[in-house]
């Protein structure tokens, strides 16, 4: 079976006013899912590095702009379901800053924390220089990537809003969840909720859009590069390099 793949947003207009209307609780949901995921994982990490006293400023400035992010994004998703498009496209403007200030801060914040030992939030992770390919380096590639690419195609409505879901389930939710109940569980939700649009797609639509075959191939083939490349001596000693 073939399942039509279009990066277009033709379709929007001849759609039914119920499908539209599924759509907006379908991305309010994911966002606010991905929201709630990522809140409970960091805020239960903070807290604890916060009664233990190892919490600094950096530390402080990453959860302050990664919870703004978050908030933006439901923000943005709730202005599109409410049929506030022109405002949205006009905080778009500053969330296009915005994303470049995660990628920086969250970066920054990854190579200090490598600097100072940190090898993720449980107890069986690997070294920090092997961590730091993931977080923040394979995350911050892939939020990068697919929201360069979201505001590419802003004027493709269809594809932008995936991108951006995409872009921030693959590249920020993933290190929230597995706070929560560790790597199995957390991995395993991240990849129910990327099967969710693909799925709801061909339910309402009977397509599947190029966005979110894009968005799951970054999400899922980087994750296995890394994984194999984060052990290796080219990557250790890059790392090294950077956190010396």
């Amino acid at each position: 079976m073939t399942l039509p793949v279009t990066f277009r947003s033709t379709v929007a207009p001849r759609v039914p006013a119920r499908a539209r209307k599924s759509d907006r609780a379908f991305f309010t949901t994911m966002a606010i899912v991905m929201t709630a995921g990522v809140f409970a994982g960091f805020g239960r990490t903070y807290s604890h590095r916060i009664a233990a006293g190892t919490t600094t400023p950096l530390i402080h400035i990453h959860g302050a702009v990664f919870a703004l992010w978050m908030i933006f994004f439901v923000a943005q998703t709730a202005l599109v379901a409410a049929g506030r498009t022109r405002l949205h496209r006009q905080f778009g403007v500053a969330g296009a800053f915005f994303a470049t200030l995660m990628v920086v801060v969250g970066t920054v914040t990854g190579v200090i924390a490598a600097r100072h030992g940190y090898h993720g939030p449980n107890p069986n992770d690997v070294n920090p220089l092997s961590f730091l390919l993931f977080a923040p380096v394979r995350d911050m590639l892939v939020f990068g990537s697919l929201t360069g690419a979201a505001i590419v195609l802003r004027r493709e409505v269809e594809s932008h809003k995936r991108l951006m879901l995409m872009a921030t389930l693959g590249g920020l939710a993933p290190a929230g969840f597995v706070r929560i109940a560790g790597d199995v569980v957390g991995v395993g939700a991240i990849v129910a909720l990327l099967i969710a649009g693909p799925v709801y797609d061909w339910v309402a639509y009977r397509r599947v859009y190029a966005a979110y075959v894009w968005g799951i191939a970054v999400t899922i083939l980087s994750s296995a590069l890394f994984e194999a490349l984060a052990g290796g001596p080219t990557w250790q000693a890059f790392a090294r390099t950077l956190v010396e």
